[in-house]
């Protein structure tokens, strides 16, 4: 693959991905939920790095 094609795509799928994730979070109906989950798991995941 020619260096200038990758350069193009990467950013193209870097969107894709944010409009994936933000369809999904947007079309939810627990968003509240979601986020506390999402929270919840982000705090033990640094928790468990930092090694409290």
């Amino acid at each position: 693959m020619n260096d200038n094609i990758k350069k193009e795509i990467f950013p193209i799928l870097c969107l894709l991905a944010a409009a994936v994730m933000a369809f999904i979070y947007f079309s939810a109906p627990e968003r509240p939920l979601f986020m506390e989950t999402q929270l919840k798991w982000w705090e033990e995941f640094l928790n468990a790095l930092s090694g409290r």
